[in-house]
């Protein structure tokens, strides 16, 4: 009997063409026939449908390998085409090798519940999505849930109208999705792609152009290009995201209740009512980093919309954004680059906001939220009357409670046709400004406009007029309040800082204000501006090779690390401020380096080599500088250099860094370790720092940086 079912069994297997133990088949559209063994490229199947019914009695992984052609229901396939897991499906090339569902009335690919799936070399087309109650479908291109799938150098495109995901619906799903293009798809959630139920894949290399998300009711036309939802996290790097549109919230992405990453991207050209680059909702909390948000637009429909070109946050949303250009964004309503609504606080950091243009905040709208702004540049954005109560704030409004605080920024030529040139602050608003620059802003009333209960408390900050404008630098109005200290405010009208007689305080300490202001430590003199490497209000200094001291050198309120600017400079060579604080604007380092250690170890045994390297990100001038290094030891003890090697001084004297706004790593020198334990302890983690200094002196010109490695 046994041997009888062995029989049946080896007949069964011979009768579908004895494939069962091969790792690879083949299938293609033009020269295959499913009667074949689909074992050999000259003896391959015909379809997709019929090979992956075939391969479901393979207990290893395979590889199904598909010859250009169309397969489609002409071609005998049916949809949608299941794609089992462990199998790796490999077309010649997305241009010749497709699947195209056109005329079937669901999606393309459904992959559910399958690990060690690969995709890759193909064009997926014609999908309509899978169904569901009501009409829902899911999915237009592949419907992915319960699944982790690598999908690689695929064309998903043209997949008709869903409901949800146009080109791909991730559903409890990751995986990869790498050097795609996802075009011309449609749904009226997430025309491209929907990420829902944690989904969290990665995207990377990938162009989103071109997708649409259509509105029927208020539930749809939301996310154009990426759509995000119910706590997920897709992470999105070295991505395009183009041309996309959605009828109503996020033109390119759109996130409610998750939280897109996103870095070493381009979103540019999208539109939407709301949102038209970035749209997030709902304790959405994106990191966007080295990225570029450009010429979005958010449009009006009817008297709906038209806010945040560039990037739109509201309720509890509480993204990060570093190291990006925002610029050229419209909005028709408010907020051409980036609007903050309903307790929304995002941290932005180091990031450009350039010629984004709206009626109300060219380049930022806030209302009822605390945005933190750190190391930012605001240049060239515009507030536009266009009707009624426009044309405020070139770069930021603050209204209804918001609470911004404004640092280490720059604001060069924003123009507003009415109030605030750069900033305009209303109903009962709060905002912090230190160390900020602004100059050459143009505007009908005052650069910095606060009213309706407002209050500005500005420091250590400098404001330069532009030669158009001769108002007042800052104007407190209907009940509102301005507090200046260790601030200069040069070549605006007379007074500089108004006051109106409505209850309304300004006050300034210890500033350099033109046209005089009475208060404690306050001047009226020519400042003495210099030009450096970074900018044209470095404070004149004869220790820096000036003919003359400005007379707001050492004239502020406090010691400058008291007050925490310690590690920032007012002069020409870059020395940092230190004793008492000079007034006005204080500029980055002129150098600015990090350090490590090679060959890249983390831990290092007796007699290893090591060499210490240093990032060298300077300003754009090159700096001859002394560079002094100290260790610390595992037992906490200060070493001037290595105490075990006597070869290495403790003091590299007059090199010199390169000016680049790229890194330019330079070998410092190495060392050897000894072969017992260092003689200033045993081993364990030792700290190395080294920091610039001006050639010839022990002034400061960089900040201390700091590596570590484990001696054994």
């Amino acid at each position: 009997m046994k041997k009888l079912l062995f029989n049946i069994f080896l007949l069964t297997i011979m009768s579908i063409g004895l494939t069962a133990f091969c790792a690879d088949v083949y299938v293609d559209a033009v020269n295959g026939d499913d009667g074949n063994s689909g074992t050999e490229e000259n003896d391959a199947w015909k379809t997709l449908t019929y090979a992956i019914d075939a391969i479901q009695i393979y207990s290893s992984p395979t590889t199904v390998y598909v010859a250009p052609g169309l397969y489609d229901l002409n071609n005998g396939e049916s949809f949608p085409i299941n794609l089992r897991g462990h199998t790796a499906y490999i077309g010649q090339d997305p241009e010749t090798t497709i699947i195209d569902g056109t005329d079937s009335p669901n999606t393309v690919l459904y992959i559910s519940g399958q690990k060690d799936l690969v995709l890759e070399g193909f064009t997926i087309t014609g999908g309509s999505g899978v169904s569901s109650i009501m009409d829902t479908t899911f999915g237009g291109g592949i419907y992915c849930t319960n699944s982790s799938p690598i999908i690689r150098n695929c064309i998903i495109e043209d997949n008709e109208r869903t409901t949800y995901g146009g080109g791909i619906y991730y559903a409890k799903s990751g995986g990869e999705l790498d050097n795609c293009i996802l075009r011309g798809n449609e749904a009226l959630v997430g025309g491209g792609i929907i990420c829902i139920y944690d989904a969290d894949p990665y995207i990377t290399n990938t162009e989103i152009s071109g997708n649409i998300a259509v509105k029927v009711n208020e539930n749809s036309g939301i996310g154009g290009g990426i759509h995000c939802e119910e706590g997920s996290i897709p992470h999105l790097a070295v991505c395009v995201v183009k041309d996309n549109d959605a009828d109503y919230l996020g033109g390119g992405i759109s996130c409610i209740d998750a939280s897109i990453s996103i870095t070493d991207s381009e979103i540019e050209n999208n539109s939407a009512v709301y949102g038209g680059g970035i749209f997030n909702l709902d304790n959405s909390s994106p990191i966007i980093g080295s990225s570029k948000i450009n010429m979005n637009n958010a449009v009006k429909l009817g008297e709906e919309g038209g806010a945040g070109g560039g990037i739109y946050n509201e309720f509890k949303c509480n993204p990060t954004i570093y190291d990006c250009e925002i610029v050229g964004n419209q909005a028709e309503w408010f907020g051409g680059g980036l609007v903050n609504l309903n307790m929304s606080n995002p941290f932005v950091i180091n990031s450009k906001f350039i010629a984004n243009i709206s009626p109300v905040g060219g380049g930022m709208y806030n209302n009822m939220s605390s945005p933190n702004v750190d190391g930012c540049t605001f240049l060239q954005n515009a507030a536009q009357f266009t009707s009624g109560d426009t044309g405020h704030g070139g770069a930021i409004v603050g209204e209804n409670e918001t609470t911004l605080r404004l640092s280490n920024s720059e604001f060069f030529e924003n123009n507003a046709d009415n109030y605030g040139g750069s900033i305009l602050l209303l109903w009962s608003t709060s905002s912090v400004i230190v160390n900020c620059l602004f100059a050459e802003n143009t505007t009908a009333e005052s650069d910095i406009y606060v009213t309706h209960q407002s209050n500005l408390d500005f420091s250590s900050s400098t404001m330069v007029a532009s030669d158009e404008y001769h108002g007042p630098a800052i104007s407190a109005t209907d009940r509102s309040s301005a507090t200046l200290v260790n601030s200069i405010v040069r070549g605006f009208g007379n007074p500089s800082v108004y006051k109106a007689a409505d209850g309304s305080s300004a006050n300034a300490t210890f500033c350099n204000i033109e046209n005089g202001f009475v208060g404690e430590g306050n001047i009226d003199s020519n400042p003495h501006f210099t030009s450096g490497p970074r900018g044209d209000f470095y404070l004149s200094s004869t220790a820096a090779g000036q003919i003359e001291d400005s007379p707001c050198i050492d004239a502020g309120s406090d010691t400058v690390i008291n007050i925490g600017l310690q590690n920032l400079t007012t002069r020409q060579d870059g020395v940092f401020d230190k004793s008492i604080i000079d007034m006005g604007y204080h500029y980055q380092p002129n150098v600015n380096f990090s350090i490590w250690h090679g060959p890249g170890n983390e831990e290092y045994n007796p007699q290893d080599e090591v060499t210490i390297f240093v990032d060298v990100h300077t300003a754009p001038a090159n700096v001859t500088a002394d560079l002094y290094f100290v260790m610390l030891s595992p037992a906490g003890n200060i070493y001037s250099g290595f105490a075990w090697n006597q070869g290495v001084s403790p003091l590299i004297a007059g090199i010199t860094l390169p000016a680049s706004t790229a890194v330019n790593s330079i070998p410092l020198f190495s060392f050897s370790i000894p072969n017992t334990n260092p003689p200033v302890g045993a081993g364990g983690t030792y700290y190395f720092g080294i920091v610039a200094a001006k050639q010839g002196s022990l002034d400061f010109i960089s900040e201390l940086m700091i590596t570590s490695f484990l001696i054994r």
